[in-house]
């Protein structure tokens, strides 16, 4: 369905809306920071151990729901297909994992730091090592989880408006599944295709997908502090389990507006016929086109993204600044001191450190946007190339004791030496995956049916159907053939200008879309 007008602007409303909402995470993050302004340094990454099961499980739900994901995951559901989905079954083998082997040790060692675990396992050359390649705002944990709470809150109530007006707008749910089947967005067909070069497929969604989330769940710092951060280790265990039908609700979400996306502009994409330069304003664009008639939505949504945004760097700030504490400040100021800090030494040093790495945050974020959308592919990158080795040396740290120091340091220094030179490979040879959906087109577009106040600059109309698979893509040779893999298996390109590879010619695409649009026009 073409979409229709729209005011592409903020409605007062909507600065209200927004405005209210992120007041209402400072204002928690400034409380926290008042009432426990003589807190330990413990007890500002902990909580004390005194924080309640469910709000910390919606914490370590919208921890890594990043503006990248909800920005990202429908935009790949709208250009890739819905198949992404699978990645959801990782989730179940990852987190039963977790439970089961590895929150029973860093629990029982009562640590502030997951790389702690490596010194005590092998050496300090180690965990530094660990700590390096993972390298709270002042209220501490506690102010990061509640916040979070109320973010996670914000992040459903947008999504589900969104989903619903978009789903209205196409007119009604089935609607919604035939543009998704005649796109072939939608199918209950597993690819069951064992060639890595294939962009979604069950063995690298699922494969590929249990090993990605294995290492957000069990070798990530921002998640073992929310673990540490419950009375025992049935209520840690329990948060956990109680996560997984709220990161899968979360996909879904994610999945469905993407969905609702594909219908709703269905033979009159917005990328071709330029009213978007750029892959990853296709929700932004989505929301406004909807939405926009019901003043305060756009705002709720924008606040949606936000809230993405700050419980993802609220949860890395308060980590990093435990692992800046722990891993290298401490131990300098034990062997300078010799012997253990005041605790309100360590807690300065905690905010401060904090409060830097915020800063740090706020001048990457205006790089991103000078930078432009390849940065979300860079940092995407890097989290999937460092979190593998990470992973596989808390697994040899577990499962192997006749790995010695030696061996774990030299296979982390291999692992991210391999790592590295695939996924930089791949951005600087800008590989793309295969993928077999029918080109997206501008059949159903009206040269009348123009958006007013267009905030995005080079509008232009196109009535050209075309294969994006040619757009800016290098020649293969056999070497950028080593970096063209699955995502999943090397990165999470969400958000990403997208290829597609179609199986019939471009006449017969014209034809078969004609013919459909004027059965349902």
């Amino acid at each position: 369905m073409a979409a229709g007008k729209a005011l592409l602007h903020f409605h007062w409303a909507d600065y209200l809306v927004f405005s209210a909402v992120l007041v209402t995470s400072g204002v928690i993050g400034l409380y926290a920071a008042v009432r426990h302004r003589r807190a330990t340094a413990r007890q500002l990454l902990t909580g004390n151990k005194k924080l309640h099961v469910l709000p910390v499980t919606l914490s370590l739900a919208v921890s890594f729901i990043s503006a990248v994901t909800i920005l990202g995951v429908p935009t790949e559901a709208y250009f890739n297909s819905a198949e992404y989905w699978l990645v959801g079954i990782s989730y179940v083998p990852a987190q039963l994992l977790t439970c089961l082997f590895f929150m029973p040790v860093f629990y029982s060692l009562e640590l502030t730091s997951a790389y702690q675990y490596l010194e005590v396992r092998f050496n300090r050359t180690v965990r530094l090592m660990g700590s390096v390649t993972f390298t709270v705002e002042m209220g501490g944990i506690k102010a990061v989880v509640w916040t979070d709470a109320l973010q996670a809150v914000v992040i459903v109530a947008s999504m589900l408006t969104l989903i619903t007006q978009g789903t209205v707008s196409v007119g009604g749910w089935p609607a919604v599944m035939q543009a998704a089947r005649r796109g072939a967005r939608f199918t209950w067909e597993l690819d069951l295709d064992p060639d890595p070069f294939v962009r979604h497929t069950l063995w690298t969604l699922v494969v590929g997908g249990c090993l990605m989330s294995l290492s957000l769940y069990a070798a990530n710092q921002a998640m073992l502090q929310r673990y540490l951060s419950v009375q025992s280790l049935a209520k840690a265990r329990l948060t956990i389990l109680l996560h997984l039908p709220v990161s899968e609700f979360f996909l879904a979400l994610s999945m469905l507006t993407g969905l609702v996306m594909f219908a709703y502009y269905e033979g009159c994409d917005p990328l071709l016929q330029g009213k978007i330069s750029k892959a990853d304003q296709m929700v932004p664009l989505f929301v406004m086109q909807t939405l926009s008639f019901f003043p305060g939505l756009p705002g709720l949504f924008v606040a949606c993204v936000y809230s993405a945004a700050l419980s993802t760097v609220s949860s890395g700030v308060n980590s990093l600044a435990a692992v800046t504490l722990e891993d290298f400040v401490k131990p300098v100021l034990e062997k300078r001191q010799q012997g253990r800090p005041s605790e309100r030494l360590m807690s300065i040093i905690t905010v401060v450190s904090a409060l830097l790495y915020g800063l740090l945050t706020i001048g990457l974020a205006y790089l991103a946007g000078v930078v432009g959308s390849t940065i979300l592919q860079i940092v995407l990158s890097i989290f999937g190339m460092v979190g593998g080795p990470l992973l596989g040396v808390f697994v040899v740290g577990l499962f192997c004791p006749c790995v010695n120091s030696w061996g774990a340091g030299v296979g982390l220094v291999c692992s991210l030496a391999t790592s590295l030179w695939v996924g930089i490979g791949a951005i600087l040879t800008r590989q793309r995956t295969v993928s077999s959906l029918p080109p997206l087109n501008t059949l159903a577009c009206h040269v009348a049916d123009n958006v007013t106040n267009v905030t995005w600059s080079g509008l232009r109309e196109l009535t050209t159907v075309y294969s994006v698979a040619t757009d800016n893509v290098t020649s293969a040779t056999p070497l950028s053939l080593r970096f063209r893999t699955s995502v999943v298996l090397v990165q999470q390109e969400a958000g990403l200008r997208p290829t597609h590879r179609s199986k019939c010619s471009a006449k017969e695409t014209n034809q078969t879309m004609t013919e459909e649009m004027d059965t349902h026009m």
